[in-house]
């Protein structure tokens, strides 16, 4: 019991919920046609699989927590990563004006993901 008591800290509910959730895999969901990888296309949306996503910012940029996997990204994909881990659906466009990235730098970004089966793309009808 000492050693419970001992671990306990201010914010040990939040870790342990975030490491939870980060784990928990996403929902199968393909991409297709894109089997090759996300074209550069503004009109594509996107969305995170799993719903415990979360995101930290160490020296070298944001690190993502999806889906029982980790990655580190450049700084300058912050706000894509951001935009991400809310769990809501972007366009490419959105994710490239919100972070000033080229299309296709945010496109190469949600291709690591979907091929990670933590991320979706689809066209919105």
């Amino acid at each position: 019991m000492k050693e419970f008591t001992a671990a306990l800290h201010d914010g040990v509910i939040e870790e342990f919920l975030c490491a939870r959730g980060a784990t928990a895999p996403g929902r199968p969901m393909p991409s297709l046609p894109f089997v090759d990888g996300i074209p550069a296309d503004e009109c594509l949306h996107v969305r995170l699989t799993p719903s415990g996503a979360w995101y930290e910012v160490d020296g070298e940029g944001p690190v993502l927590n999806a889906g029982g996997q980790q990655w580190t990204f450049a700084a300058p994909t912050l706000a894509v990563v951001k935009h991400l881990a809310k769990g809501q659906t972007a366009s490419m466009a959105e994710l490239a004006v919100a972070s000033s990235l080229p299309v296709g730098q945010v496109a190469a970004l949600l291709t690591e993901l979907v091929a990670a089966d933590v991320a979706a793309v689809s066209r919105r009808r």
